[in-house]
């Protein structure tokens, strides 16, 4: 009986130490100890400055309809219009704040880009030209200040809206003959509403950006400034000038 509980006890030993070795089991002192789990990573935080570059295009929607003139012995001009609009490289600068309320990002935004676009048309004064003759009409720089709402498809993921008011740097030209050898001009800083909207994104980590530190953007804007009489060579004696804009970004900004 001796020798049979040796044995016994021998196989039992035996049996614990092969199941120690076998791939896959784990003792309790193997597992994990749950305040040693990593934490999870953190959501990113919209809430903050950002300063960043654009690069895109403006696209103007200028229409010039003849004024009539009140100084006699010139008949009145009217019933004649022209269209002026043309399309340029727009590149510029933005910057802002945002506050983030939970799913919802809300914030104040300014920017101001330089372009140069311009269209001539072989009309004075609103009528069929002479050879040499003509109007022009040319934007410029503008300048922006507006508000955005946004609701978070994901934590890094934006849709937005925006609008406000946009300046913009407009100079309409006129040349005759028959009133002066050099270009008469109007340069003209016009005020206008705004609206908008677009998506903002997380990039992710790269070699030339760390974590949570790059947003881009894709943007489209609306802009209308209304229309201006614009007079050449003497009162009255021009066109009126109805003036809009569009507006498509790609942006690349820094959150602070």
């Amino acid at each position: 009986m001796r020798h049979f509980k040796a044995k016994l006890a021998t196989a039992f030993g035996s049996a614990m130490i092969g199941s120690l070795m076998i791939p896959g089991v784990a003792l309790p002192a193997d597992l994990p100890d749950s305040k040693y789990m990593p934490p999870p990573p953190p959501m990113f935080i919209w809430s903050g400055f950002y300063l960043g570059l654009s690069a895109g295009a403006t696209w103007s929607d200028i229409d010039g309809d003849a004024l009539g003139t009140l100084v006699p012995p010139e008949p009145p001009i009217d019933n004649f219009s022209a269209s002026f609009d043309s399309t340029s490289f727009r590149g510029g600068l933005y910057g802002g704040y945002n506050w983030q309320f939970d799913r919802w990002v809300s914030g104040i935004e300014a920017d101001v880009a330089w372009a140069n676009g311009s269209e001539r048309q072989d009309i004075l004064l609103g009528l069929p030209a002479l050879p040499g003759d003509g109007t022009k009409a040319e934007f410029d720089w503008d300048v922006g200040l507006r508000l955005r709402i946004g609701y978070l498809l994901a934590p890094t993921f934006l849709l937005y809206g925006t609008g406000g008011v946009t300046w913009q740097s407009f100079e309409f030209s006129a040349i005759g003959p028959g009133f002066s050898t050099v270009w008469n001009s109007e340069d003209e800083v016009a005020t206008g509403w705004t609206v908008g909207g677009g998506v903002e994104f997380l990039m992710p980590e790269s070699f030339f950006w760390r974590a949570d530190s790059v947003l881009a953007r894709v943007e489209y804007r609306y802009t209308d400034f209304g229309s201006d009489d614009v007079s050449f060579f003497e009162s009255g004696l021009g066109m009126d000038f109805d003036r809009r804009t569009q507006v498509v970004l790609l942006g690349l900004a820094y959150k602070y």
